[in-house]
């Protein structure tokens, strides 16, 4: 079962030739419903991707990606696919992580480690002075104790559909997609994407935005 917008109440057939036939429907009940109904007439190589199948092909996917036998992008693409993730929910849409920390140079070294970000830190733990922000307000809120608004660390979520759309901007439908949440018209130039060192800098000082790097169709 996949998720639309948030709810269980979609599912994805994905064939051979890797194109995927994505279903969304109104209840949770009628999602399983039509997946039943799917599954009842058998077709052809059908697999049902449960948690335990998925666990077992994260593990062949990750023994894949050891023995180099696939890539960097087919592994963590593997990954998004299990998560759930797919191209059809905007809500959903795949989503890889920052891993270069220096868009200035002009060559990269891949011996200096400088050259990529700390891994074992979200992106919103990078920068300490932001980190010092973000666990005060925290421990704020904490004590005001405010039973309809629990503390938080971060004041916006990686993944969300306005998010897809500010990256993709200048690909359809994202174009014409983010027209409409702006009046039918494109937002003001210094908010629409146009560096990645510049939305890269923004993630690191910028106590609401905590962005990962998404895949571009």
């Amino acid at each position: 079962m996949a998720r639309f917008l948030l709810q269980h109440n979609a599912f994805e057939i994905t064939v051979s030739d890797r194109t995927s036939y994505f279903f969304t429907f109104p209840t949770v009940a009628s999602a399983r419903e039509g997946a039943d109904k799917i599954a009842g007439l058998r077709p052809g190589q059908l697999i049902v991707v449960d948690t335990r199948r998925k666990l077992d092909a994260a593990e062949k996917l990750c023994e894949r990606w050891r023995r180099r036998e696939i890539s960097n992008f087919d592994y963590l693409m593997g990954l998004n696919v299990l998560a759930g993730r797919t191209y059809n929910d905007l809500t959903q849409y795949p989503v890889f992580p920052w891993v270069v920390s220096d868009y200035e140079s002009k060559t990269l070294d891949l011996t200096n480690a400088s050259t990529f970000r700390d891994l074992s830190k979200p992106i919103g733990a990078l920068e300490p002075n932001r980190l010092e922000m973000i666990l005060e307000r925290y421990k704020t809120m904490a004590v005001e104790a405010d039973p309809n608004m629990p503390p938080f660390h971060y004041g916006s979520h990686y993944s969300s559909a306005g998010i897809v759309m500010y990256l993709l901007i200048r690909l359809q439908p994202f174009h014409n997609l983010h027209r409409m949440l702006q009046g039918g018209r494109v937002d003001h130039a210094d908010r629409l994407f146009h560096s990645i060192p510049a939305t890269w800098k923004n993630c690191l000082i910028n106590t609401s935005d905590v962005k990962v790097i998404r895949i571009c169709e």
